[in-house]
């Protein structure tokens, strides 16, 4: 038996069909999280959500509005030796990234992340565990 097939006006017309019209993304509003609280989160998580926002093309804008407002997250030492365990052992040290991951190491507390919290920090302690600066070791 033949084998039907459309000719280019049948074709067309299919392919020109109108398309849905995109919904209109509604406002939404955010559940906020008190000031002095804080989230735990897995890691696997927060690349989740990295990995989402660089779908969506908006990583750029999103590094350079955490920068301007001085955001900050606190890692714990088992993590950040996790990554850098990872990153040894996958070859990935040879990226400046990850040169800096595996290689940084307590050095003075002028020129180093690991830095403990200044005299005035340290007195200013509270108790509170929420209170950090990035890239200081706490009670290290």
């Amino acid at each position: 038996m033949p084998k039907t097939t459309k000719n280019k006006a049948q074709r067309k017309t299919k392919a020109s069909s109108p398309k849905r019209k995109a919904k209109p993304i509604e406002p939404v509003t955010p559940q906020y999280v008190p000031e002095n609280a804080s989230v735990v989160m897995a890691l696997h998580d927060v690349i989740k959500v990295v990995k989402m926002i660089e779908s969506h093309d908006k990583l750029t804008a999103f590094t350079r509005a955490i920068k301007n407002k001085g955001a900050e997250v606190r890692i714990p030492a088992q993590t950040v030796n996790l990554v850098k365990d990872f990153v040894a052992t996958k070859g990935l040290h040879t990226n400046a990234v990850g040169k800096r991951i595996v290689n940084a190491r307590k050095k003075t507390p002028e020129d180093t992340m690991f830095r403990t919290g200044s005299v005035t920090a340290a007195a200013a302690d509270d108790g509170d565990p929420n209170q950090c600066v990035m890239g200081r070791v706490e009670r290290g």
